[in-house]
């Protein structure tokens, strides 16, 4: 609305996903509608420097836009609403139901003294070691597949209306960066309200010797948060890397994505890649970091 004054009255952005505070987000994407006449665009997917600029300099600087561009031409899909039979539409572009995965990564650090320098990028296990990331390890691989997260979701069970909580891991992988830091990447569907961070405290539980790892089955059946003993991993190293896109984005790389398998697992994003998508008359924005691996967005 700064830049486009009343033309932009009313304007609503929709962001790929919701992250808590202290969480940061390095791939997030977003779209917005504008009158075509406020920006000079070709058609879709056109890359539009001049409102990249334009934006970026009246932005708080912990804040940068990158790959800003029209958005891909509208899409058919079978929709409903309001209970109606499901028919076939004309979809335009959407920050949120065109995702098809997104990609989050959690940095921790088992040092006995962590670096104060990286406390906002990178949360600290005080009771894990390099000798116990092993059953780390094995506790995360569990969770890939499709599962009910119940468990795993905060505010699931207090919704009036229940929501699905079903949802598919792709790939969760621990990824060793060197000395005393790890990080955790995890490709997913989508995330229900603090999974992730959920998922990577329960890991922790289990390689502390607090739960043994039978208890991902018996925590699984529980289908309540408050029932699961685990407390979730600290918001600090939680990092939003990548949202996944038909056109755009690591999901076009797997091999076979319902899979779930080792194949498909191997072909996750390498550490530099980066992502960037648009709409008709919607345009998105996407936050960037000079180094992925750094854990700061």
């Amino acid at each position: 609305q700064r830049r486009f004054g009343d033309v932009a009255a009313g304007l609503r952005v929709t962001g790929a996903g919701r992250t808590d505070a202290q969480v940061h987000a390095l791939g997030q994407a977003i779209s917005f509608d504008l009158p075509e006449d406020c920006v000079a665009s070709t058609g879709p997917g056109e890359a539009l420097p001049e409102l990249q600029h334009q934006l970026n300099s009246i932005l708080p600087t912990d804040v940068r836009l990158w790959n800003v561009t029209s958005a891909p031409a509208p899409t058919m899909a079978n929709v409903s609403y309001a209970g109606e039979a499901r028919e076939l539409r004309e979809m335009p572009w959407h920050a949120i139901h065109s995702a098809k995965a997104k990609l989050y990564v959690y940095h921790f650090s088992v040092a006995k003294v962590p670096n104060p320098l990286a406390r906002r990028h990178r949360a600290h296990f005080f009771r894990l070691n390099a000798e116990k990331m092993e059953i780390f390890a094995r506790c995360l691989a569990l969770f890939e597949g499709t599962h009910d997260f119940k468990s795993f979701a905060n505010r699931a069970q207090r919704q009036p209306v229940p929501r699905n909580s079903v949802r598919q891991v792709y790939s969760a992988r621990l990824i060793p960066e060197g000395g005393d830091d790890y990080r955790v990447e995890i490709l997913l569907s989508g995330a229900l309200y603090k999974m992730v961070r959920n998922v990577v405290g329960f890991c922790e539980a289990v390689a502390a010797g607090e739960l043994p790892l039978e208890a991902f089955d018996e925590v699984k059946a529980l289908q309540d948060r408050r029932k699961n003993p685990a407390k979730s991993a600290p918001p600090e190293g939680l990092l939003l890397a990548h949202v996944c896109y038909d056109h755009y984005g690591p999901v076009t790389e797997l091999t076979d994505i319902g899979s779930g398998d080792s194949a498909a697992a191997s072909t996750a994003p390498a550490a530099d890649e980066r992502l960037g998508v648009g709409l008709g008359s919607r345009f998105h924005k996407r936050e960037r970091d000079e180094r992925y691996g750094s854990g700061s967005g």
